[in-house]
Parts: C-alpha cells; sequence; structure tokens
C-alpha cells in the first residue's frame, strides 16, 4: 500500500507540469494568415495591417506600368501636351471647333502610355480634297490610308512618344474634322473641327 502511494505520488509529480501547462491558441489573426479578421478591410490588409494595394492607391504598386494604372489596372491614358515640337498641338482639344492661323505649323503630338495605340483620322467635310500636309516628323506615326478627301496617321507597336507637323497646304482657307481612335476604338474617343484662315 506504502508503495502505491509512492507510485501514485510520483505520478502526480511528474504529469503535473504537463497537465497545468497553458494551451498555446495556434488560431492568433496575423497579417499573414490568408483570412480577413481583426478588422481587416480585405485578407490579409487593411485595418491593423499594412494598406490594401488597389488601382486607386496613388503608389505604382502590383505589377502596374504607372501609378494605378497598366498591369492589373486600367490602360494608362494616352496623353495630348498643349504644345509639341511643332507648335500647338492640334490633338490637344477634346471636342470644339478651333480657329487656327493658316499661316502657321502645328503639332500632331501624343505621349503613349504602354500597351496603348492611337489612330488619327482628318477629313475634309466638304469633301474638296486635302488642304493640309503631315511631315511625320519624330516617333513612330505612319501615313495610312490616304484617299483624296482624307488620311490617317496611326502609332507602331511600342511608340512612346510621336509627333508629326501638320501644316497647310496651297489654300490659307479651310475646314477639317479631326478624330481620335484610342486602343482599337471603333469609334472616336475625341472629335475636334479645325478652321483656318489667312
Amino acid at each position: 500500500m506504502k508503495n502505491s502511494i509512492l507510485l501514485l505520488l510520483l505520478c502526480s509529480v511528474l504529469f503535473l507540469p504537463f497537465s497545468c501547462k497553458k494551451k498555446s491558441n495556434t488560431n492568433t489573426a496575423t497579417c499573414s494568415d490568408g483570412v480577413q479578421n481583426q478588422n481587416e478591410t480585405a485578407i490579409d490588409c487593411g485595418g491593423p495591417c499594412s494598406k490594401c494595394v488597389s488601382c486607386s492607391d496613388g503608389i505604382q504598386n502590383q505589377g502596374e506600368t504607372a501609378v494605378d494604372c497598366g498591369g492589373p489596372c486600367a490602360k494608362c491614358p494616352i496623353l495630348y501636351p498643349d504644345t509639341g515640337i511643332y507648335g500647338i498641338n492640334i490633338l490637344r482639344y477634346a471636342s470644339d471647333t478651333i480657329t487656327l492661323k493658316g499661316n502657321k505649323m502645328y503639332s500632331a503630338l501624343a505621349i503613349m502610355a504602354p500597351q496603348t495605340s492611337l489612330r488619327v483620322r482628318i477629313t475634309n467635310p466638304q469633301g474638296a480634297g486635302i488642304n493640309w500636309s503631315f511631315i511625320l516628323g519624330i516617333g513612330k506615326w505612319v501615313l495610312d490610308n490616304v484617299n483624296s478627301n482624307s488620311q490617317e496617321l496611326r502609332t507602331t507597336n511600342n511608340a512612346s512618344y510621336v509627333d508629326a507637323e501638320f501644316g497647310f497646304g496651297l489654300s490659307a482657307i479651310g475646314t477639317a474634322v479631326v478624330e481620335i481612335f484610342e486602343n482599337g476604338a471603333n469609334s472616336p474617343t475625341r472629335k475636334v473641327v479645325l478652321y483656318w484662315f489667312p
């Protein structure tokens, strides 16, 4: 009996630390547990974690080609600065009727974002033939679809900056409709009427 009590006491002493040991919680929430918890705004980001990446966070991240555009976000916009190498940029106008001086030179300038394309069609609405001219200038403009009343400029693959010199032909008075087709669009994304005189 004495041995049995001793054995019982010995077993209690040996197993006491194991039975009293606090169990660890293996389900502790973290910012890398693959679960949206602990007030995160998405899985493992926002709230107590780092800010969630998005296409409007003002940071070039997640494979974007520029800040908040390209890659997993929408294509970056094509930019039309006010002036180019040859003068005022005729492509900068979104929609309107613009009056120009017939004895000046102008630019057809676009700054291209990665994976974008551009086609510009200029047409004489009166059908009286072409009374303007393009000199292709710098970048990768290609003159295309020329007929008696209109012509087109288009960008080649991977163009990043294109500018052409735009001027007037024999007549210093004329009208033209400029249609801009971005990224393969079938309908113009921008359209402007140019009117010029001496």
